[in-house]
């Protein structure tokens, strides 16, 4: 009879793409990635605040990254200049169903007052936040950590 290995331990003759793809089969779900992250606080942040933007401001990395586009109550199309990838959708009564082209996934974002949650596919994972002026907090579920942006 053999046993089975806990799917986060990778047997070492089989090399990291076992261990990654085994995890992708068996559902392990991973964080948020930082552009997916970036693009929804971008995102969150026009829809919630109604300001123009040509970038966001990731606190975690110190460092500015460029995007552009429209945000409106019924449509998304931006780019993202750091990803070289385009964020569209649509929307409708503040929900928003996304696809990031960069990363190849799609993502749901529901907006409200100042505060927004979603769904991202990509990580399996959901994430809410609040926007404050052009101060875009973003929670991962997954992590149970935030991150601080402003756009």
């Amino acid at each position: 009879m053999t046993e089975c290995l806990p799917f986060d331990i990778a047997p070492p003759m089989y090399g990291s793409g076992f261990f990654l793809t085994t995890r992708m089969l068996l559902g392990t779900i991973t964080s948020m990635n930082e552009p997916i992250r970036r693009a929804v606080a971008y995102i969150a942040g026009r829809a919630l605040s109604g300001r123009s933007s040509s970038n966001v401001y990731d606190y975690s990395r110190s460092e500015h990254f460029g995007f552009s586009g429209k945000v409106t109550e019924s449509r998304v199309s931006t780019f993202d200049y750091t990803e070289q990838c385009h964020i569209t959708g649509s929307g409708r009564s503040g929900s928003f169903s996304l696809y990031h082209y960069g990363s190849q996934n799609h993502i749901n974002l529901r907006v409200n007052g100042r505060k927004f949650t979603g769904f991202d596919y990509g990580s399996g994972g959901h994430f809410s936040g609040t926007v404050n002026g052009r101060s875009v907090s973003v929670y991962d579920y997954q992590t149970s950590s935030w991150f601080s942006y402003s756009i």
